[in-house]
């Protein structure tokens, strides 16, 4: 795209180096150990494969829209600047629409590698995304529910 637009118009650029980016998270505070762990086996796996990585981490629901990490790491990959993406679980990026991000990155050039596929038992932070999906639609606090009835047919 660019490289070609640049071949044509003469225009010498020069290719960013790209990296590896460790991505780890968790929902909260409560488990800084596991994304302490997370990090060291995910900075162990990528130096197992010589990978040059950077790591983004933080703590927030995988449902979360306004995950600072996940933003750095999207625009990094728009400015061409990462060339795969490690994570130890698909739910470590996204809790849901991990497809979406799949895509994106694909197109981008940027290879997902995922370092553990067996499924895992998450059922207690699948629950607390939950509570928090029932908190965002509820407005974050309790509420009447107002029954509005209606002769319309």
């Amino acid at each position: 795209m660019q490289e070609d637009l640049d071949s044509f118009t003469g225009k010498l650029a020069v290719k960013p180096e790209k990296v590896t980016v460790v991505y780890a998270r968790c929902s909260t505070a409560k488990q800084k150990e596991n994304l302490e762990r997370q990090k060291e086996r995910l900075m162990k796996h990528a130096e197992s494969k010589n990978y040059k990585y950077m790591v983004i981490d933080e703590i927030a629901s995988g449902i979360n829209e306004k995950r600072k990490g996940l933003h750095k790491l999207l625009n990094l990959a728009f400015q061409g600047k990462v060339e795969r993406v490690l994570i130890e679980y698909k739910d470590r990026i996204a809790r849901f629409g991990y497809e979406y991000l799949d895509s994106i990155f694909r197109n981008l050039g940027v290879k997902v590698e995922i370092m553990d596929t067996k499924e895992r038992k998450y059922e207690e932070e699948l629950a607390e995304d939950i509570m928090k999906i029932l908190t965002c639609a509820r407005g974050g606090r309790k509420k009447k529910i107002a029954v509005v009835e209606s002769n319309a047919i």
